[in-house]
């Protein structure tokens, strides 16, 4: 990751760390940092290995703990300064973490040890264990077949972006804002990767469009093109629905359930040079949704 990525983490863990007593959004967090919350949530996750809220519920738990042995106050002071909403809740996360409650925790530990315990160890085996739980987690998923017609699409191209944050950093994160503006669009603004045949020489596999009807009349405004895509028959995945503090997860359970997918249950292959693979902004109240060209075994 580059030096200007590692400073936008900084930025944000700075922006976390200074403002553990309140509340803290993922939209926050974006503006803080000056970029999308898609951006924001997948540079984090990039650089870090962890998703931002994971990393805000374990610095909570870390200062609880000094602050639970350092200060003779009632746990359930503690776990409301740190904005958990119970005794309950807080002393449950205490456990998952620590593997003792906050009473045990205190009387076992003075305030000189707390430096000595190895809080960082702890939280990186807790780490290493609810990814491999994810991993063998099943998540509903709904499937179905979209049948695409004959249209067009309007479509800002990078120049070698291969993702959402790379194409952010080239062409700016408004594009989106932009695309939403037609009325007569068939569809909500997507992120699509395109397959080779429509990548032209010079400009990125990553790209943010909206289609409309063949006949539409639609004027290209400037830096965007029309191209015309051919009927399609498209695989659409659908996730659950999810939280904020869910946001990457949510995203990442999709990709991990698509790559073990087989569409041959539906009678279909594969057909990724037919048509873009495409992904809507993830909404948490319908789930993350992408869809991907397929075509009838016959």
């Amino acid at each position: 990751m580059n030096r200007d990525l590692m400073k936008t983490i900084h930025k944000i863990e700075h922006f976390i760390d200074e403002n553990l007593d309140r509340p803290i959004t993922l939209v926050q967090i974006s503006r803080e940092a000056g970029y999308s919350p898609w951006y924001v949530s997948r540079i984090y996750r990039k650089a870090r290995g962890r998703t931002l809220f994971s990393y805000i519920h374990k610095k909570r738990l870390m200062l609880a703990a000094s602050d639970i042995i350092s200060q003779d106050r009632k746990v359930i002071d503690t776990a409301l300064d740190f904005l958990f909403d119970s005794h309950e809740g807080f002393t449950r996360a205490f456990v998952k973490e620590f593997g003792v409650t906050p009473s045990t925790w205190k009387q076992e530990r003075s305030a000189d040890l707390i430096d000595r315990h190895d809080l960082n160890q702890i939280l990186k085996r807790k780490d290493r264990a609810m990814d491999e739980k994810m991993k063998e987690t099943m998540v509903p998923v709904f499937v179905q077949i979209m049948k695409k017609p004959r249209r067009k699409l309007l479509v800002k191209r990078g120049e070698c972006a291969t993702h959402y944050y790379e194409y952010c950093k080239e062409v700016g994160c408004e594009v989106w804002d932009d695309l939403s503006d037609y009325s007569n669009a068939l569809t909500e603004p997507m992120g699509m990767w395109l397959p080779g045949k429509m990548i032209p020489e010079g400009t990125s596999k990553y790209v943010q469009g909206v289609e409309f009807a063949i006949d539409a009349d639609i004027q290209e405004p400037e830096g965007f093109e029309l191209v015309t895509l051919e009927p399609v028959d498209m695989l659409l995945f659908q996730g659950p629905p999810f939280t904020d503090e869910d946001f990457e997860d949510a995203i990442s359970a999709l990709w991990d359930f698509i790559e073990r997918f087989d569409p041959l249950i539906y009678g279909y292959r594969w057909a990724k040079e037919k048509a873009p693979r495409f992904q809507y902004i993830p909404e948490g109240y319908r789930g993350y949704i992408e869809g991907l060209p397929v075509e009838k075994v016959e």
